[in-house]
């Protein structure tokens, strides 16, 4: 990266050339800039000057900012020789240094410049000048939008350490700068899964938070996430926490990832209707490029979430609703596979109304159901995940008909899983 400092007190400035390098952690950020300059004009050869700020990154937006008001960040003296610097030029030519915003939302640079009152007689020296600059990206919305998202569970729950779940977030592996990144999220957990009053209880206090997440107490501790991004080389990772903010009606979930000096903290507004479901809403993700995104929220005395029936047996599906910073949406039920059940063809539930039998069965995994008998019509349903599946057999003719209904199973996973078969005695009148 380039800079040029002009300097002088005419009309007509000089130009000292320099550089401009991006460094590591300094003054408690986690990167910092050094600007390199030869103070040298005409006959005057004041050597080289150095000029190392500190780049900090907000948790919450990601972006980027010199902290105001450091004391001499531009020397207005070098060897007793006042410096008029009245122009300062950066161009940034490095390729592949900066990434667009991938929303075309009005944004603006800021910038705020200190005078030297103890150099100058005017007192309007010392009042600092902000000034900004309108940014706006462009052919946003030509941006395509096409994450992944898997979500599990374990179908091993209890009273004492409640239930777990697990999501996971992927990009697709395509050039950077083709798809839009992720603004908002909302997802609702089915009822089977609602939160543990318990340990919504023991949320972190919000004052504790802010101070040092560190210190709050082990039983608002609810998980773990994981993230990777392209624009660092480590990938980010911390715990979650449930933190009360006071005035609202219930704790917020508050995933702080960490990695290579930055912090990113990720706050989900929880919300508990009157019919029990659980939200949470992520309002403010930042505007920067993810591989995956991984949060774990294991069983244990203060577990998140709790279970109310036996999820082995359940049809579990998450609403889920992507808001991309293009503006684009997606809306999905999202189906939660249940793990560690046993890998059987279990028949929940049989019913007939007068000649048309309805069958309810759980199958262990994605694949395909095959329901037959003599003197029935069969029938063929497909499953995504663990689920129960209805089926709907018709006797054929009025004639009354004692029969044996075959079941057959056939995983999408064939080698994994062997093949399960059921059956059943059902009499029509």
């Amino acid at each position: 990266m380039g800079r040029e400092l002009g300097v002088g007190v005419g009309t007509v400035l000089a130009y000292a050339p320099g550089s401009m390098y991006l460094g590591g952690p300094y003054e408690g950020a986690p990167f910092s800039i050094v600007s390199i300059s030869a103070a040298k004009v005409g006959p005057f050869d004041l050597g080289t000057v150095v000029v190392h700020l500190p780049l900090n990154v907000d948790p919450t937006t990601a972006r980027v900012s010199i902290p105001q008001g450091l004391p001499d960040q531009i020397p207005h003296i070098i060897d007793g020789i006042v410096v008029h610097v009245r122009d300062i030029q950066i161009s940034i030519d490095r390729e592949h240094f900066t990434i667009n915003p991938t929303s075309c939302a009005r944004k603006t640079i800021s910038a705020t410049v200190y005078g030297s009152g103890q150099n100058f007689t005017s007192p309007a020296d010392d009042v600092p000048a902000t000034t900004t600059t309108p940014f706006q990206g462009a052919d946003c919305a030509s941006l395509a939008f096409k994450p992944g998202f898997k979500v599990s569970t374990s179908g091993k729950t209890s009273r004492k350490n409640g239930a777990s779940l697990s999501v996971k977030l992927t990009y697709p592996n395509t050039p950077q700068g083709t798809q839009a990144n992720i603004h908002t999220v909302h997802v609702e957990l089915p009822k089977a899964l609602p939160a543990r009053l318990s340990t919504l209880n023991h949320a972190c206090i919000d004052a504790v938070f802010v101070q040092n997440p560190a210190k709050c107490p082990a039983q608002s501790r609810v998980g773990v996430a994981r993230a990777t991004t392209p624009i660092l080389p480590v990938p980010l990772e911390g715990p979650a926490y449930f933190v009360s903010q006071g005035g609202q009606k219930f704790p917020e979930l508050i995933v702080v990832l960490q990695g290579d000096g930055v912090t990113v903290d990720l706050a989900g507004e929880t919300f508990i209707s009157k019919n029990g479901i659980t939200s949470s809403t992520f309002k403010q993700v930042p505007d920067v490029p993810v591989g995956t995104f991984e949060l774990k929220l294991p069983t244990g005395e203060y577990s998140a979430l709790a279970a109310n029936t036996n999820l082995c047996e359940a049809n579990l599906t998450m609403p889920t609703v992507f808001n991309a910073q293009n503006g684009a949406q997606i809306k999905q039920n999202t189906p939660i596979e249940v793990q560690n059940c046993p890998d059987t063809l279990k028949i929940v539930a049989k019913h007939i109304d007068k000649r048309t039998l309805t069958l309810t069965v759980a199958v262990p995994a994605a694949g395909r159901l095959t329901a037959t008998g003599n003197g029935i019509t069969s029938n063929v349903k497909s499953a995504k995940a663990r689920q129960q599946l209805t089926l709907k057999l018709k006797a054929r003719g009025t004639s009354p008909l004692h029969t044996k209904i075959q079941l057959r199973f056939t995983p999408n996973t064939g080698k994994q899983r062997k093949r399960l078969q059921a059956s059943t005695q059902v009499a029509f009148h």
